[in-house]
């Protein structure tokens, strides 16, 4: 059983997406269960996950264990391998007192303070202190549930972050001090520096399936040209509706025209801006006069007849950087003999 869990609520870091890619292609690999954690019911996350290609077997909240995360908190509490802390947060802010962790059980049952509930710390045990497995509320903080939801569910194998080694500490003291001798493997991948969120990447015009294949790779640094090159690869290789329905189309001409521009560019917004130059209305004078004629003119199959017909219409040395504006919204100069074949059924919306 291998399981991947996310506090995230809003967007995802690339840490936490290599890590939900890793551990959802070793579990088809080993033919086990994947498990999706979440802290709270947040189907949202779902949903992204699956834009990468990763389904859950099963989900499970935090919520839903909770009467479980309650009772074995009571349970380290008798054994007094965990005690009742009454300190407020302001007693807090210059290192935990342990005043707490040796008072008389007359003085906690008697107290009718508000109070959180701390394991004791391990022994030789320098990294970790007397940390909090309840809130005050009574609620499990992260960690307490991890370590419990992994119990329960008989979790194997996690991979996770480098920057969580202290955090599974954590967990695994928790599991030894409840008397639960299975060892979890833990797997950490690297840190990516300098990293975007993964959902700020797909609203760039980035493909899951590019971010997927770059996170392959245990790089420690952020490299957006590499990224760039690796998403300029699969844009043609997606079926020409869906693409054009990125871009914001129902065509199979506009996604194979998308293709032709993915050529230039490497996201699908940088492909979108282009497209949607080429429909936006051209507000200049110097062009009323081959708009009327692209307007009145008939259908052409090839750009060398449609450009004849123009010639023959307009006498004007600026004729082909002007048709270059009409038809691509741009001043650049570009090959109109590749475009127009995807855009001949739309040139009297063009040249509106």
């Amino acid at each position: 059983m291998l399981r991947f869990s996310t506090s995230t609520k809003d967007d995802m870091s690339l840490d936490e997406l290599r890590v939900a890619l890793k551990t959802y292609k070793t579990a088809k690999q080993k033919d086990e269960k994947f498990i999706v954690r979440l802290e709270d019911e947040n189907p949202e996350i779902v949903e992204f996950l699956n834009l990468f290609g990763i389904t859950a077997d099963e989900i499970t909240y935090q919520t839903h264990n909770l009467k479980f995360h309650q009772q074995l908190a009571t349970k380290l509490l008798m054994d007094k391998k965990a005690f009742n802390c009454f300190c407020k947060d302001k007693e807090l802010k210059s290192g935990y007192p342990e005043t707490c962790k040796n008072l008389p059980d007359s003085y906690v049952i008697e107290n009718e303070s508000p109070f959180s509930v701390r394991i004791k710390k391990p022994e030789n045990q320098k990294e970790i202190d007397d940390f909090i497995i309840l809130k005050i509320n009574k609620y499990p903080t992260n960690d307490f549930a991890l370590a419990i939801d992994d119990m329960l569910s008989n979790t194997d194998q996690v991979f996770t972050n480098e920057k969580n080694k202290i955090n599974t500490k954590k967990q695994s003291h928790i599991r030894e001090s409840l008397g639960y001798d299975k060892k979890i493997e833990y797997i950490f991948l690297p840190s990516l520096q300098d990293a975007p969120t993964a959902n700020s990447l797909l609203e760039q015009g980035f493909l899951p399936e590019a971010i997927a294949e770059y996170l392959k790779e245990d790089e420690d640094t952020f490299d957006l040209t590499k990224l760039q090159t690796i998403n300029q690869t699969h844009i043609p290789n997606l079926d020409s509706l869906k693409l054009a329905s990125l871009v914001g189309f129902k065509s199979k001409d506009i996604g194979e025209l998308a293709k032709l521009y993915s050529k230039e560019v490497s996201t699908i917004t940088q492909i979108k801006d282009n497209i949607d130059k080429i429909f936006s209305q051209k507000i200049d004078d110097g062009l009323e006069d081959i708009k009327r004629v692209v307007k009145d003119a008939p259908h052409f199959e090839s750009y060398a007849e449609f450009e004849k017909y123009i010639q023959q219409k307009i006498k004007d040395n600026e004729l082909s950087q002007k048709l270059t504006l009409l038809l691509t919204g741009a001043n650049e100069k570009a090959n109109l003999s590749d475009i127009y074949p995807y855009i001949k059924n739309y040139i009297k919306e063009i040249a509106r």
